[in-house]
């Protein structure tokens, strides 16, 4: 028998029944969201890497066209002073003529801090000053004598058609960096006669702050920092301008990219190319071979491309483009998703605990509804057993027929043996009632109205007869054709047995009140004689059709008349009275004596 659940054992018990649906798919379906935030990130990080490699290349692309204007610049410089000095030969018109062409070729490129023309010994010939901006030509007097230079040097060892090009560092004038910091590079190139001699070097000093200042900017409002390396690990550029030009100042030699990222540094150092994760973030990187990928591009140098000689060198000296986006921006980018798939996974597990809650609450109310039935089944079985009463199902249409358990009990009938129909129980009625049995059902089929008879059965053994009583209602369509007929069945043989035996016993009690010699009346709680016996129609000289409904006081003398109306107000409370001497009046006016006893009849409602 289940135990009835307070609220609080059926909320424990919901509960857990939510638990036990919820929790499975919140595992389930935060492995999946685990995985699929995983590939995401996966996803998102190769369309980062290939949307900065993007830019890092295009970042390169833009240094080396800008070298491959500069280095064009120079071969055409060059080129222009050797056939002046081919087809003339007026070497000082020639010179004149030259440095005014140098002023224009400055004032149109604005991008060249110096433009010279240096003679085999390393005396300036023609010196060009920009002049932020507004270029001139110095004066001869001004003119300097630079063969100890590194750049005139190196440039007058070039082959024809060979192009020197310095690192990139500051502007020193007379010892000192220039202030404001001018970042250069030198592109020189050496220049012959018609006989083949050197006659000194074309020299152009390259203002790079320009080329700098468009990598900078890049930097401008963007999560990716992008940076610049010499071949030795200096900043030429960085988001911190404090870190650049470390080699050019004694005391900034330690600002190294390797000293600050060498895990970094030693992947960007060995390899061209390539991407990177550490724990400081991501870095991105590409280098650039400035004379190699100037030379290469130059379409001056294109059709000399069968003297272009390289040093061997060339290649040492070089550049790092590196792109970097710091740790704290990766997991700020990561988290954002994380939250975002948190949410996600939060409102889908927040619906599924509802769900689930409901689920649990809708099972567990089944259970207890089912358990509810079950108890009514059994109560009433039980109720039937004790009523030795059965129910019944008779389907019209199909034939089916359904009989109870405690029917089968009634007519002494085995489930397993018998088929429940309306033959099965016909063969059952006593043959004398069988007519009337048929012709009740009929007729509670054609007349629409309920069924109730009684009637004998005969028990299969034959050895016992009981009496039934069927009752019994038509169940009907929308077109009002009869579908089903459901009913009961009741064992009436004991009440039958009781009410004969009642029978019985008011025949003797009929017996004994109408031929008592003592006259009997019975009197309503209102005083009215409701009945008499033959002795009280002789004791008063009534008759009973007199004595119905006359009021039992008058029948008393007036002597004793309020004395039988106290006696019959305390009767009525419960006392009770027994051969009380009263005066009684006939009808014909004469006193008799009688003795008085009075006994309460109680119905079946008390």
């Amino acid at each position: 028998m289940p135990i009835r659940e307070d609220k609080h054992t059926t909320y424990l018990n919901i509960l857990k029944r939510a638990i036990l649906l919820f929790l499975p798919f919140a595992i389930i379906a935060g492995i999946i969201s685990f995985s699929i935030y995983k590939k995401e990130i996966h996803i998102k990080d190769i369309a980062r890497e290939f949307r900065n490699k993007g830019i890092v290349d295009l970042q390169k692309e833009k240094i080396v066209n800008k070298l491959d204007h500069i280095v064009s610049d120079l071969m055409l410089l060059s080129r222009e002073f050797e056939l002046h000095m081919a087809v003339r030969d007026d070497a000082a018109a020639s010179m004149n003529l030259f440095a005014r062409e140098f002023l224009v070729f400055s004032e149109n490129s604005r991008v060249y801090d110096q433009v010279r023309l240096l003679d085999e010994t390393g005396m300036e010939l023609i010196r060009i000053n920009f002049n932020d901006g507004y270029p001139y030509i110095l004066g001869e007097e001004k003119l300097r004598f630079k063969g100890n230079r590194y750049y005139f040097k190196k440039t007058m060892r070039l082959d024809n058609a060979q192009v020197y090009i310095s690192p990139l560092d500051l502007n020193i004038e007379e010892g000192q960096i220039e202030q404001p910091l001018k970042p250069m590079i030198r592109f020189a190139t050496p220049v012959f006669h018609k006989d083949g001699r050197k006659r000194g070097i074309v020299l152009i000093n390259y203002m790079a702050e320009s080329l700098l200042n468009s990598i900078k900017k890049v930097n401008d409002g963007t999560f990716e920092k992008f940076m610049l390396l010499n071949s030795d690990g200096y900043w030429l550029s960085s988001p911190r301008p404090e870190d650049e030009w470390g080699f050019m100042y004694e005391d900034g030699r330690d600002k190294k990219f390797g000293n600050s990222y060498p895990e970094a540094w030693r992947q960007v150092s060995e390899n061209e190319s390539g991407i990177l994760y550490d724990d400081n973030g991501m870095f991105v990187w590409k280098t650039v071979y400035p004379v190699i990928e100037a030379l290469e591009l130059s379409s001056v140098l294109k059709k000399d491309a069968g003297n272009l000689h390289l040093n061997r060198d060339l290649k040492a000296k070089h550049w790092k483009i590196i792109l970097y986006i710091p740790m704290s921006l990766l997991n700020a980018d990561r988290y954002s998703m994380l939250w975002r798939f948190l949410l996600v996974y939060a409102l889908f597990t927040a619906f599924w605990g509802f769900v689930s809650w409901n689920l649990a609450r809708i099972a567990l109310h089944k259970r207890l509804a089912q358990e509810r039935l079950s108890m009514s089944e059994a109560s009433l079985v039980q109720a039937q057993y004790i009523a030795r009463l059965g129910n019944w199902e008779w389907e019209l249409e199909k034939g089916d027929t359904y009989w109870s358990e405690q029917l089968y009990r009634i007519l002494h009938l085995d489930p397993a043996k018998h088929v429940a129909g309306f033959r099965t129980f016909l063969n059952l009625v006593h043959p004398d009632d069988r007519e009337y049995v048929k012709k009740s059902f009929t007729a509670a089929l054609k007349e629409k109205r309920p069924l109730s008879i009684d009637h004998r059965i005969i028990l299969p053994d034959s050895s016992e007869r009981i009496i039934v009583h069927d009752q019994g209602e038509v169940v009907f369509d929308e077109s009002g054709e009869a579908v089903k007929i459901v009913g009961t069945i009741q064992d009436i043989t004991e009440l039958k047995k009781v009410e004969e035996s009642l029978r019985q016993s008011e025949a003797k009690y009929q017996d004994l009140y109408s031929s008592s010699p003592a006259a009997y009346f019975s009197v309503s709680p209102d005083g009215s004689i409701i009945r008499a016996n033959r002795a009280a129609e002789a004791f008063t000289g009534y008759t009973l059709e007199e004595l119905n409904g006359m009021k039992a006081f008058d029948l008393y003398a007036d002597e004793s008349k309020n004395k039988a109306k106290e006696i019959f107000k305390k009767f009525l409370c419960g006392d009770q009275w027994e051969n009380e001497e009263m005066t009684y009046k006939r009808k014909d006016g004469r006193k008799i004596y009688g003795l008085l006893s009075i006994n309460i009849i109680k119905d079946e409602n008390g």
